[in-house]
This record gives C-alpha cells, structure tokens and sequence, in this order.
C-alpha cells in the first residue's frame, strides 16, 4: 500500500510561521510596492486626466463645428450629397469625446491591485500586534 499524501491544509498547517525577519522584510516590500504603484497610478491618472481633456475640449467643438457647416451647406440649398461627409465627421468627433468621457471615468484594475496591497500590508500589522500582544 502507498502511503498517502497529506492534504495541502494538513502541510501548510504543519508549517512553521515566518519569522519577524521575514516579516519584517516583507513589510518593507509591500510597503515599496504600495509606493510604487501610487507613484505609478498618480501620473498614469494625470496623463490621462490630460490627454482626456484635451481630446474633449478639441472633439466637442468640432464636433459642433462640422454640424453647423452641415447645416449650413442644406441650408444653402446644396444636395444631402455634399452635406453627409461634415455630419458623419460631426457625428464621429462627438462619439469620440463621448467615449473618451467614459474611459476617463471608467475604473482602473490598479485601484483594485492598490486596495488588495494595502489591506494586506493591515492585516500583517494586526497579525504582528497580536503576536506582539501574546509574547508579552
């Protein structure tokens, strides 16, 4: 008979516990990361704080630019013919701003990432709270 393998529980409960080094240490590598990645969504946000703003503050003129000659070429008198190729590019520039709109407040997975670390960077300083608590 093969002896059977213990279940993974059954291991990782068998385990020792880190050590406060290794505590210690992973502490001041979550808490590099967390600053990394603040870092990194702060300009990632204003690029696109920017770049969105500037899309929008050029599309939705336009947009409305194009609408007017439109307009104005069927006002004239002149055939639909001439008139679609300013309304479609109307009509394309303020989808356009719309949809940079929604991707400017639309949620970023870093967020998420940032949350996660962040909580977990807690539960590591309660963790060694209670032990801290304990060992006295």
């Amino acid at each position: 008979m093969e002896p059977r393998e213990e279940p993974l529980r059954d291991r990782l409960l068998a385990q020792p516990g880190p050590t406060p080094e290794q505590l210690a240490r992973y502490r001041r590598e979550v808490e590099a990361l967390l600053g990394h990645l603040r870092r990194r969504k702060w300009w990632a946000d204003a690029a696109r704080a920017v770049l969105t703003t500037l899309g929008t503050v050029v599309l939705f003129p336009l947009a409305v630019l194009l609408g007017l000659m439109a307009l104005y070429l069927l006002a004239g008198g002149r055939p639909v013919a001439e008139a679609w190729l300013p309304a479609a590019a109307g009509a394309a520039c303020l989808a356009a701003a719309v949809v940079l709109v929604r991707w400017f407040f639309r949620q970023r997975g870093d967020d998420l990432l940032l949350e996660v670390k962040r909580l977990q960077a807690q539960g590591l300083e309660f963790e060694e709270q209670l032990r801290g608590r304990n060992g006295r």
